[in-house]
């Protein structure tokens, strides 16, 4: 069986919405039809055609259903998952646009993780 690793998601960017399946290659290469799979999964042929259009988004205990009905890692259904949440992404992107501001940042983060270590010790 696949090694599961979980790909947080979805985002709220529309490059990421409904955290871009690959469930219809995935579906098909497993031999399933939208049919096949909805009825295994007690939903209609139109939610999973939603699904694969990126229409509606799946749920997370529907995406594992499908993953462990098709016999792969829910990342694997998963196109675009780099494992941020959108406001990581946000940072991200900030840092990257002011370099200049890096080191001021990282003696801000290094005072607040003593600062958390100090509270921790004292609680």
């Amino acid at each position: 069986m696949a090694e599961w690793r979980m790909v947080r998601g979805p985002y709220k960017t529309s490059a990421a919405k409904g955290a871009r399946l690959n469930l219809a290659e995935v579906r098909r290469a497993a031999g399933y039809t939208q049919d096949d799979l909805a009825e295994a999964l007690g939903v209609t042929q139109a939610s999973v055609a939603r699904w694969e259009r990126g229409v509606t988004d799946i749920s997370l205990s529907n995406l594992i259903k499908v993953a462990t009905l098709l016999e792969v890692a829910p990342s694997e259904l998963i196109l675009e998952g780099d494992g941020l949440t959108d406001d990581e992404r946000e940072m991200l992107e900030w840092l990257r646009a002011h370099p200049s501001d890096q080191r001021v940042i990282r003696s801000t983060l290094r005072g607040l993780q003593e600062a958390r270590k100090e509270f921790e010790h004292d609680n």
